[in-house]
């Protein structure tokens, strides 16, 4: 197993990919729903907040089998930690309306 010497991605690093997506998800919802600004600040958010951990995860993978360990390793924690807490959420969810 060869392990690369890279840096880790730091917090920052992570917010800036969250404000990227959240960037691209509102010009996509403009485009495609024609509503004001708001609104379309609103649904980007809950798109970015279901899309930012399965990128973490998918970018996390590719680290994988190219041999970032580290990287790797800290993009599944914070993809898979993220989205299990959006499933948890989500189930409590379901379970208090019904």
């Amino acid at each position: 197993m060869r392990n690369k010497d890279i840096k880790q991605p730091t917090g920052n690093m992570l917010m800036i990919g969250f404000g990227i997506i959240f960037l691209l998800c509102t010009i996509l919802y403009i485009g495609i729903s024609n509503s004001n600004i708001i609104l379309a600040g609103l649904a980007a958010f809950a798109y970015t907040v279901i899309a930012f951990p399965l990128l973490n995860i998918i970018v996390g993978l590719i680290f994988k089998f190219t041999g970032y360990y580290e990287a790797a390793r800290v993009h599944l924690i914070v993809g898979v930690s993220i989205t299990a807490l959006l499933l948890v959420w989500w189930i409590y969810s379901l379970v208090a309306v019904s």
